[in-house]
């Protein structure tokens, strides 16, 4: 074929093929060859997963996937894994702290739910407090505030790390300054709230006459005698077991004495001679019975003791003094887990003990300052506020400032309904001196340190003070389940996989 004919024919074909697409040849690839266009296809792919690849590392690498993922959501508000992370490790590192971290695993699973307790609380209770116009922080707390964040720097800085590994190792993955100074910030607007809260339950004189009568069995207190006659346990070879005839054989016998014992009481003045002599009988160290008070019990709570916290009698030792039939000179023997108690009843009352209300600034003794160091600051202290105004207020915002008794130093250093027996030794004999007055001021050497005291008023008698707390925590818990209901909380699984995490 000629040249020119040649190129006539491809032209011609051309022709065809623009008329009729479906008459051109397709050219055959190779096997395993990529078209061009599904080739570009597979590079963007590569590239983005490149891209989202090495954003997953950033992200995770800076903690922000732990702060923009949803762990939990408390009602309708949600928190991420760094902010989960917030309250476990406070709650986590409480029980650590107290108990070592071998105990982790056994309180592990207090530990979540308390956790999701304190998320509902802190949440529930900031929307009470802001649509309640509680919206800043106090003086006090702006300072708790900056002294927290400036003790993380020095931390971060002595140990030559970031805040953000600083703040890690303290509460977790994904804790960078502005979350922990958001946390801290809803926290302490928390306690802002929940002390007002608390303070705003009042009652009247016949709610709480009212209550006293419907609880008097727990709340009032009694005069007794007891001499416990103890339980002895059989002696036993290393990993043997008692026999049942050997326990019940002394257990007998410790009921034996105790009844003898009870047997011979003719009046209280028997009482106290028979406890010398069976003190001799059971090898007891009868110089403590020396005393006729040895086994005088004066003002014991038939409940709980609200200066202690704890119930000085045994269940079966409060039942018997309780009894509405008792009477003065009863006797009898009462069995608790370990002895059988010879009692005899004196008489049962309400504490009309006075309470006081006291303002303190504490000057603690530490290693680099002893006793009389802590004191002449005190004495220093006082001087300052008897150059001032002296006034309960000046001594209150001297107190805020300097107090060393952090319980007591957003409130000006105030211990108001503290009833006999509540402070220690030295604090407790100075308020309760019958001659103290309102503006009394001083100074008391403790244990713990100096303290500059400076006397309220007297308050409400013990009992009335004890119902009025045990009202008011009725009413405060009543709240408070009231709140944290309204916020049950939900968990993501993507989200929670990322909490719970130290890096």
């Amino acid at each position: 074929m000629s040249a020119s004919r040649e190129k006539k024919e491809r032209q011609k074909l051309r022709q065809e093929e623009r008329a009729n697409p479906q008459k051109r040849k397709k050219r055959q690839r190779a096997p395993g060859e990529i078209s061009p266009v599904v080739g570009r296809v597979v590079v963007i792919l590569i590239v983005v997963a490149i891209v989202l690849g090495l954003g997953y590392f950033v992200a995770n690498g800076t903690g922000l996937t732990y702060r923009v993922l949803t762990a939990v959501t408390a009602g309708d508000v949600k928190l991420s894994p760094a902010e989960y992370n917030f309250y476990y490790y406070t709650i986590r590192n409480n029980y650590v702290n107290s108990y070592g971290a071998e105990y982790e695993e056994i309180f592990a699973d207090t530990i979540v739910e308390q956790t999701k307790t304190s998320i509902q609380t802190a949440v529930g209770m900031e929307r009470e407090a802001r649509d309640n116009g509680m919206t800043t922080l106090t003086e006090t707390s702006r300072e708790t505030l900056a002294e927290s964040l400036a003790s993380f720097e020095t931390f971060a800085r002595d140990n030559q790390v970031s805040l953000q590994r600083a703040l890690e190792l303290q509460y977790g993955a994904g804790m960078d300054r502005a979350t922990f100074l958001r946390l801290l910030e809803r926290q302490l607007l928390v306690e802002q709230w929940l002390q007002q809260k608390q303070e705003s339950f009042t009652y009247t004189q016949a709610e709480t006459d009212a209550y006293y009568a419907e609880n008097k069995d727990t709340l009032d207190v009694v005069d007794y005698r007891i001499f416990s006659v103890a339980i002895p346990q059989p002696e036993t070879a290393e990993g043997e077991t008692p026999s049942e005839e050997e326990t019940a054989a002394l257990d007998a016998s410790a009921q034996s004495t105790a009844d003898a014992f009870n047997g011979k009481i003719t009046d209280e003045s028997s009482f106290s001679a028979l406890a010398r002599e069976y003190a001799a009988t059971l090898s007891l160290d009868e110089t403590a019975y020396a005393d006729d008070g040895a086994t005088l019990r004066l003002n014991t709570y038939l409940g709980t003791d609200p200066a202690t916290g704890s119930a000085p009698l045994a269940s079966e030792q409060s039942a018997w003094l309780a009894d509405s039939s008792r009477k003065a000179g009863d006797h009898a023997v009462v069995k608790t887990a370990s002895s059988y108690d010879v009692l005899y009843f004196l008489k049962r009352y309400r504490d009309d003990a006075p309470t006081v209300d006291v303002r303190h600034i504490l000057v603690l003794t530490s290693e680099e300052k002893d006793a009389a160091q802590a004191r002449t600051e005190a004495e220093a202290i006082l001087n300052e506020w008897k150059a001032g105004a002296k006034t309960e207020d000046s001594f209150a915002a001297l107190a805020a400032e300097k107090t060393e008794d952090t319980a007591s130093a957003s409130d000006g250093g105030l211990y108001d309904g503290v009833m006999k027996n509540q402070m220690v030794a030295p604090f407790d004999a100075w308020i309760f001196d019958p001659a103290r007055k309102p503006g009394d001021t001083d100074l008391v050497d403790t244990d713990y340190g100096c303290h500059v005291m400076y006397f309220v008023n007297g308050g409400l008698s013990a009992w009335a003070q004890t119902v009025q707390n045990q009202m008011r925590d009725r009413d405060f818990t009543a709240y408070n389940t009231e709140i944290t209901e309204r916020y049950p909380l939900t968990e993501d699984s993507f989200g929670m996989g990322y909490a719970k995490v130290l890096r």
